[in-house]
């Protein structure tokens, strides 16, 4: 059971570290993409 336990809580860290690094990735570059598609998608609304 306790094995079972380790595992599972493992497998959930792995699940849950696994996309933030991407994410961490994509949140550098996404300033700069909405400083220059903001203003255009502010102007259609």
């Amino acid at each position: 059971m306790s094995r079972l336990r380790a595992f599972a809580v493992l497998s959930a860290l792995t699940a849950i570290t696994l996309p933030m690094i991407p994410v961490q990735w994509v949140a550098l570059r996404i300033p700069g993409e909405l400083k220059r598609r903001l203003p255009v998608v502010w102007h259609r609304m």
